[in-house]
């Protein structure tokens, strides 16, 4: 006969060690699932930034600031700033309105380090202004870099992409 010790032993060995695999799989899917949850919230809050710097309307520039800035910290936001003076003015005088839009999956996660992260954006807007007759459409494709303070995604650089003609 088989001493009961080892047929305890035999029967606990595996249990345990399963327990332990469900434990380990258990913290490696969450962490995953906080992951994917991250990489969102930063892709999310790249194309709200890139809408609200793209969304220009000559009759509501202090709705644009404040969108603007509401989204943005560090060069981006100190460049914005410096620069607000001169482009309320253009936009005033060329009675400048832009309309933007990203088309489905026209923003993807080009990789998120932590509290760092980049998005590229591809945007379409349609431009009215004092010398055009009509509704032009523009394209952009822009690298939006974000670093997250607290729990916000804010952008702290936006660049132009040049795709070639």
């Amino acid at each position: 006969m088989i001493p009961l010790l080892l047929v305890v032993l035999l029967l606990a060995v595996p249990v345990l060690a399963a327990g332990g695999l469900w434990l380990w799989q258990r913290q490696e899917h969450q962490q995953a699932d906080e992951s994917r949850a991250e990489d969102k919230a930063a892709l999310t809050a790249a194309t709200r930034e890139t809408l609200a710097w793209a969304s220009v309307d000559w009759r509501k520039a202090d709705d644009y600031v404040k969108a603007v800035e509401a989204g943005s910290t560090g060069d981006f936001l100190a460049q914005f700033q410096k620069s607000e003076p001169a482009l309320r003015q253009l936009l005033s005088s060329n009675k400048s309105v832009q309309v933007p839009s990203i088309p489905k999956d026209g923003a993807g996660l080009l990789e998120r380090d932590g509290d760092q992260a980049q998005v590229l954006v591809a945007l379409d807007a349609t431009v009215t202004n004092k010398s055009t007759k009509t509704p032009q459409p523009r394209q952009y494709r822009l690298k939006v870099s974000l670093v997250k303070k607290g729990d916000a995604w804010l952008t702290s650089e936006l660049e132009f992409i040049d795709v070639g003609s």
